[in-house]
């Protein structure tokens, strides 16, 4: 028979183990731990509203979407790579107010908190040449004014959902019990017929194309729902992007340049520093990144490795109205090593660092020795 010190001993063993794995798991470069890190991140408006400023330090901030706030717990994103880079003699303070899933109008709405009570000598915005030019029309509820600042609700659900270890049991209970399936793939797919942006038939069709392994995976969020739900919508996405060969991408792409105006404009009023950079997907840059694609069913083109329309343009236009950018396609097509996750379309720790590496090199200038 058990005793109770024994039972409590066992217990607390099996404890201690589950806290070193998560530990492990948290320090580890998989792949498959780097597509949870946007979880482990200190919500928006907690970033925000625990920030002290220090007025006898400059203030560097940054805006944008999951390419900058990739693992921002363990300082693994560009920015925090700037700051290690720059911040050697504790000269400056850095804020990154980036949040997943955000796109333009939300970066507008990040700066008009920011307004409230920030003045930063330099404003960094990360803009994906993807989904925060063109994207899946979905509708969306009407936002007006400073409301679009991120809180995750609190409680144990939350913070449960911040572990590794439990994420990855559950990811995996999900795979092969169907129960446990992701909502987020059937929601997606309903709206994208309630809403008239693709019919069921087409969706139906582009499904029996793909590979049981894909569907599977995008059920139950091994890899986005999102790029799936792309692919569908237009299967030449990045193709057509790279070229401006599209009606809808040309329209997306014309608001997109004048969202861009305006946000480097509402920039200036707080920083004389507004500096955007220019995060490209990874299929303009090799085409051993385009299996990933091709699984999901997008069609691929190795020209637009050699020629980028859109890029060409993007930077005229930037030069004409005088916005500070930072480029780094070319030093991320000279990498010979893996820079992004793979089954994603977010840079991984090598990726990030190199982009952190050469925003410093471009921006050093904007300091003091």
């Amino acid at each position: 028979m058990i005793n109770k010190s024994n039972l409590i001993l066992l217990a607390s063993s099996i404890i201690l183990s589950l806290f070193l794995i998560e530990i492990l798991l948290r320090i580890s470069n998989l792949d498959h731990v780097n597509k949870l890190s946007f979880q482990k991140n200190d919500d928006q408006k907690k970033r925000y509203e625990n920030f002290i400023i220090d007025k006898d330090k400059k203030l560097i901030l940054s805006i944008g979407d999951s390419f900058t706030v990739y693992k921002d717990y363990s300082k693994k994103n560009y920015f925090s790579v700037l700051e290690k880079n720059i911040n050697k003699h504790q000269k400056y303070q850095f804020l990154n107010l980036a949040n997943a899933g955000d796109d333009m109008n939300e970066y507008l709405n990040t700066l008009c908190f920011v307004k409230k009570k920030m003045e930063p000598d330099i404003l960094i915005f990360g803009i994906f040449l993807g989904n925060d030019i063109s994207h899946i029309p979905f509708k969306k509820k009407n936002n007006n004014g400073c409301n679009l600042i991120k809180e995750n609700k609190k409680g144990i659900k939350n913070f449960l959902k911040k572990s590794i270890l439990l994420n990855i049991a559950f990811r995996t209970l999900k795979y092969y019990l169907p129960i446990f399936k992701s909502q987020v793939y059937f929601s997606n797919k309903e709206r994208l017929v309630t809403e008239k942006i693709v019919s069921y038939n087409k969706i139906e069709s582009h499904e029996k194309k793909l590979s049981n392994k894909i569907i599977k995976s995008a059920q139950n969020d091994t890899i986005n729902p999102y790029d799936l739900f792309l692919a569908i919508y237009n299967q030449n996405f990045y193709v057509d992007l790279a070229n401006l060969s599209n009606t809808q991408v040309l329209n997306d792409y014309k608001n997109f340049k004048e969202n861009l105006l305006y946000l480097n404009n509402s920039c200036r009023d707080i920083s004389k520093n507004c500096i955007f950079v220019l995060i490209p997907p990874s299929t303009w840059i090799d085409k051993k990144y385009f299996n990933y694609y091709k699984e999901l069913g997008y069609n691929m083109d190795e020209k637009i490795i050699i020629k980028n329309k859109l890029i060409d343009d993007l930077e005229n236009f930037l030069i004409i109205n005088k916005i500070i950018f930072v480029n780094p396609l070319i030093i991320l097509r000279n990498q010979n090593k893996y820079l992004f996750i793979q089954n994603d379309t977010h840079l991984n720790d090598y990726g990030q660092k190199v982009l952190g590496n050469y925003l410093s090199e471009n921006i050093e200038f904007l300091f003091d020795d």
